[in-house]
């Protein structure tokens, strides 16, 4: 979306989450109707994602979106290079290399957010 139609990253994030959240309401809707449902494990999950989606939220709008693009570029490369190394049968090393990258992403991404948040709280004392 952000390359092919021009949409800005925020927006595109966004549209990707209301695509999510349909797909998920119905996916969600069939396994509960199966009974292939862990409650608790689902709550706990809520939970963090609540948390998550906040924090996200903040980050993204504390880093530019140009960086935004470079980094999501850069987590698809590493998806693409942990495909490669899987289906040569090295497992292991592709999930550290998807991993790997996206702990960078998200450090990347929190760093400034997380810099201008605590500027802020000891401003205030």
């Amino acid at each position: 979306m952000i390359y092919a139609a021009g949409i800005s990253a925020l927006v595109a994030v966004g549209t990707s989450l209301v695509t999510v959240f349909f797909s998920g309401s119905y996916g969600a809707f069939a396994y509960t109707m199966t009974g292939h449902v862990d409650w608790t494990a689902g709550i706990v999950v809520l939970a963090g994602s609540i948390l998550g989606i906040h924090l996200g939220v903040a980050a993204v709008n504390a880093v530019a979106e140009k960086r935004i693009k470079i980094l999501f570029a850069l987590l698809l490369f590493c998806v693409t290079v942990s495909v490669l190394l899987k289906q040569l049968d090295l497992k292991i090393a592709g999930s550290y290399v998807v991993m790997s990258g996206a702990a960078a992403l998200c450090l990347v991404i929190l760093y400034p957010f997380m810099r201008n948040f605590l500027s802020r709280v000891f401003r205030r004392k």
